[in-house]
């Protein structure tokens, strides 16, 4: 995680985020990219495997 607010529910493995708030709702989701202000901000269910460039890119990704 790098910039403020990133992963900030993560409790998955193998995630990744940069940029402020990326990835932010993940909890379960493994495997997960997000490069871009809250790219794949509220990544949650079984949302695995995802790559998000750019800002606020699957924003609402659920499930996917």
């Amino acid at each position: 995680m790098v910039f403020e607010g990133g992963l900030y529910s993560n409790t998955a493995s193998y995630n990744t985020a940069l940029g402020t708030a990326a990835l932010f709702s993940n909890q379960t989701g493994v495997g997960n990219t997000g490069l871009g202000e809250a790219a794949l901000y509220n990544n949650s269910g079984t949302a695995s495997r995802n790559t998000a460039t750019g800002q606020a890119t699957l924003y609402e990704n659920v499930n996917g």
